[in-house]
C-alpha cells in the first residue's frame, strides 16, 4: 500500500488519510516517503488510536500526522473537522469473511485484537462498501484524488467492485507488486527453524535467500526440519554477542532480520544471564551495513517485566538503530 501510494503524482503538501490505521505503520510510512504531506489516521479501536499516536510521536511525525477515533461511516465528517479535501486515501481494511475468524487458527489473535480487525461481514466486503460510500461524500476527496486499497492477493476485483459500482471512481491500477525479485531474510533464534521455513515456502516465487540462525547445538535440528519441509533455508550458528559471526552474515545484506522471543534480562529460571546487551550488539552488527539499502528488524517477544524488556529499545538507539514502531502491550494477564 505504501509503495503504491508513494509512487502516485501527488501535489506538494498533499493531504492524506489512512482509514483503519491500526499501529499507524502505513500512515507513518507515507509521511516519511512524502515530505510536506499532512496525514490523518482513523481507527474505531481506542487502543489502536493510542498506539498510532504514540508511534507518530516516537517517529517525529506528531505535527504532520494526527490520529482520530472514527469509523469508516463517519468519514463524511472530515470537512467539518477541518481536514480535507483529501488528495490521497489509503486503507488496508479488514477483508475476511466472518466465518473465517471462527477457525481455531484465529483463537490466539482474537485474544489480543478485536474481531473487527480481521472480519468484515458475511462475505468480507463490508469495509470496502463503507469506504466507497463514505469517501464519495461531498468535500471528502479533492477532484482527481487517489484511493489505494489493500486486499487479499488475487482479490483485487472483489475489493474494487463497490468503488466501480458506485460510478464515482475510475480504476487506475489493478495491482501493485513492488517487492524485489530476491528478498534476503534472516530468522534469528527460533530454535526449530519453523519461522525460516515459513518465509522460504511463502516467498518461494521470489527466490528469497533465507538464513536461520541459533546456537551451534541447534543447527542440526534446523537443517533436519528445513529438509523435511523442502524449504530452501541456510542454517548457521549465531550466538548472541558473536559479532564476528554477525558481521559475516551481514555480508549477505539481509533486507529483513526477524528475531523471536529473544529479550531475556536474567533473574528468572530460563536464562540466568542478562542477554539484552549482546542482543543489541548483534542486531546492530546485522542491520547496520555499508550498503545504502534499508534493512528492517522485527523483534517479537513476551513482555514479562515491561521496564526490563523495553529497556532493550534505548539500547538499540544507542547503537545507531532507529526504533520506528512499538506495538501496543497486551492487557495484563494475557
Amino acid at each position: 500500500v505504501v509503495e503504491a501510494a508513494a509512487s502516485l503524482p501527488l501535489p506538494p503538501g498533499a493531504r492524506l488519510l489512512d482509514a483503519g490505521t491500526g499501529s499507524g505503520c502505513i500512515l507513518l510510512g507515507l509521511l516519511q516517503r512524502l515530505p510536506g504531506a499532512i496525514g490523518l489516521g482513523i481507527d474505531q479501536d481506542p487502543a489502536a488510536v493510542q498506539a498510532a499516536s504514540a508511534n507518530a510521536a516516537t517517529c517525529g511525525f506528531a505535527e504532520r500526522g494526527q490520529v482520530q477515533l472514527l469509523q469508516f461511516q463517519q468519514l463524511g465528517q472530515l470537512p467539518s473537522m477541518g481536514f480535507g479535501p483529501l488528495d490521497l486515501a489509503v486503507s488496508n481494511p479488514p477483508y475476511l469473511a466472518e466465518k473465517v475468524c471462527d477457525h481455531v487458527g484465529f483463537a490466539r489473535d482474537l485474544q489480543t485484537q478485536s474481531r473487527k480487525a480481521f472480519a468484515s461481514g458475511e462475505d468480507g466486503n463490508d469495509a470496502y462498501e463503507e469506504l466507497a460510500a463514505s469517501l464519495a461524500e461531498p468535500g471528502v476527496l479533492a477532484p482527481g484524488a487517489w484511493v489505494v486499497m489493500g486486499c487479499q492477493p488475487g482479490h483485487t476485483g472483489r475489493a474494487a467492485k463497490p468503488f466501480l459500482a458506485s460510478g464515482r471512481y475510475e480504476r487506475a491500477h489493478e495491482e501493485f507488486e513492488r517487492c524485489a525479485d530476491a528478498v534476503g531474510i534472516l530468522s534469528w533464534s527460533y530454535p526449530c527453524g519453523a519461522l525460516a521455513c515459513a518465509f522460504a515456502l511463502k516467498l518461494a516465487a521470489r527466490q528469497p535467500r533465507v538464513i536461520a540462525t541459533d546456537l551451534p547445538e541447534v543447527v542440526p535440528l534446523m537443517v533436519q526440519n528445513a529438509g523435511a519441509n523442502k524449504a530452501l533455508v541456510e542454517c548457521a550458528s549465531l550466538p548472541w554477542g558473536d559479532l564476528a559471526a554477525a558481521k559475516a552474515l551481514a555480508v549477505a545484506a539481509p533486507a529483513v532480520v526477524v528475531a523471536c522471543e529473544v529479550a531475556y534480562w536474567g533473574g528468572w529460571d530460563l536464562f540466568a544471564d542478562d542477554t539484552r546487551v549482546p542482543l543489541a550488539d548483534t542486531l546492530a552488527a546485522l542491520l547496520i551495513g555499508e550498503d545504502t539499502g534499508v534493512r528492517i528488524g522485527l523483534l517479537v517477544f513476551t513482555i514479562r517485566d515491561e521496564s526490563r524488556e523495553l529497556a532493550l529499545l534505548p539500547m538499540l538507539r544507542e547503537r545507531g538503530l532507529e526504533v520506528v514502531q512499538v506495538s501496543p502491550l497486551p492487557v495484563e494477564g494475557e
